[in-house]
């Protein structure tokens, strides 16, 4: 990792004075300068990458709570950043968090290692940064809901250097069988493997608590009434909306109930989507008042869309006109009939969603909207086995972190 730092830090260091990207990553990565106090020191460091990956090792977290752990948590993306701080917040003396330092390792000496003092790692997906390599290398590892398959499209050098990576682990939780068979048989030899996805019982645990959460909204009580003017047949969620899908908006007849809510929650993103959509009803966490003489809601709010699905029929899931469809399993266990473009190849989620009920599941071919009839709600769906596995690796998971005498040997 030294030769890499090496290669990179004449151009890394000239580029920082000019690029504002990277002057913003530095000053981000940044806010680590400041003492970490723990009440004890974490025996398990929690890495993930995004906001979504940080959702599906929730259930894993609390569990590790509930153990009286502390807990290293180690995020790369900045959208990680405040529900971060809101569990360290919550779990005062016990957790803590630190941004990966990326052009810190880079451009100076990282102060990572000297921070962790977990013992153990778990990494949810991966970026395989020189950082974390790094990580894996020094410490017991584990790697959850790996895909190998994907390697199958990447070049030849890209995928040496990914195997060699995740080989480095001491064990990995695949998320399906498919790819456990492929690992084993064309990759990876493990002691430790395992096939779950905790995405469901995180989504499902986020469900029951919805009404804790709606309930600090401003505006809940206007929200309820307006939700008793439409049968839910008649309400449709547009989630995760990007600008370019404006069309699908657009042809959505005024006698439905339509909240939007963006991928985007910034003001100046907002000014333009209403302008474009030609919506009035702009609605922030300082709203008070909804007006009910309009159907159509721009809701520029951040962290309440799972809890949001549960009182929708249809739901629209952004990005599948662009890069890739967004989280589609909170829709879908929420009882949404779901509708995504065709950009969606990438999503384990949907796959898994597939398995349980294609029926609730429509691709657009177009941005068109083809509302089907609604024919009730999640109740009808069977995730018990899912659920029975995920339960059961759940706790395979915390007994291999919880054995000193396995981590031990794992590293002779």
């Amino acid at each position: 990792m030294n030769i890499i730092r090496s290669l990179i830090f004449p151009f890394l260091f000239t580029a920082h004075f000019f690029s504002k990207k990277i002057k913003e990553r530095l000053r981000y990565e940044k806010k680590n300068d400041f003492d970490f106090q723990l009440e004890k020191e974490a025996q398990t460091c929690l890495f993930f990458s995004s906001e979504g990956e940080l959702e599906q090792v929730i259930p894993l977290f609390e569990k590790l709570i509930e153990d009286d752990q502390s807990i290293d948590l180690v995020g790369t993306s900045e959208s990680v950043e405040s529900k971060a701080l809101r569990m360290v917040d919550r779990y005062k003396g016990r957790v803590r968090f630190i941004r990966l330092p990326v052009l810190h390792h880079l451009l100076f000496r990282s102060k990572l290692e000297e921070w962790m003092t977990a013992k153990k790692v778990v990494v949810v997906r991966y970026d395989f940064t020189p950082e974390v390599v790094s990580l894996i290398k020094m410490k017991p590892s584990l790697l959850l809901w790996a895909m190998p398959t994907r390697l199958e499209a990447k070049n030849y050098l890209i995928r040496k250097i990914e195997t060699y990576v995740y080989n480095l682990f001491d064990g990995i939780v695949y998320a399906t069988k498919d790819e456990e068979y492929f690992g084993k048989k064309s990759l990876i030899h493990k002691d430790f493997s395992h096939t779950a996805d905790f995405r469901v019982t995180g989504v499902l645990q986020r469900v029951s608590k919805r009404d804790d959460k709606l309930r600090s909204l401003t505006f809940i009580d206007d929200y309820k009434k307006l939700l008793e003017l439409y049968p839910k047949e008649k309400r449709i969620i547009i989630a995760n909306y990007w600008g370019e899908e404006s069309e699908i908006v657009q042809g959505i007849s005024d006698d439905y109930l339509v909240v939007i809510v963006p991928h985007l929650v910034d003001d100046q993103t907002a000014t333009e989507n209403c302008k474009k959509l030609k919506i009035s009803q702009y609605v922030d966490h300082h709203t008070c008042e909804l007006d009910e003489r309009t159907s159509f809601f721009y809701f520029n709010l951040k962290g309440i869309l799972c809890e949001l699905y549960s009182d929708f029929g249809h739901a629209y899931i952004g990005g599948g006109f662009g890069e890739s469809i967004h989280s589609i399993l909170e829709p879908f266990l929420s009882g949404c009939y779901c509708y995504y473009g065709p950009v969606n190849h990438r999503s384990t989620e949907l796959k898994l969603a597939k398995k349980i009920d294609s029926q609730r599941l429509y691709e657009l071919q177009s941005l068109n909207l083809d509302i089907r009839n609604y024919h009730g709600g999640s109740q009808s769906l069977d995730i018990s086995e899912i659920e029975r596995n995920n339960k059961e690796s759940l706790s395979l998971v915390m007994d291999w972190i919880g054995n000193e005498h396995r981590l031990m040997h794992s590293r002779k």
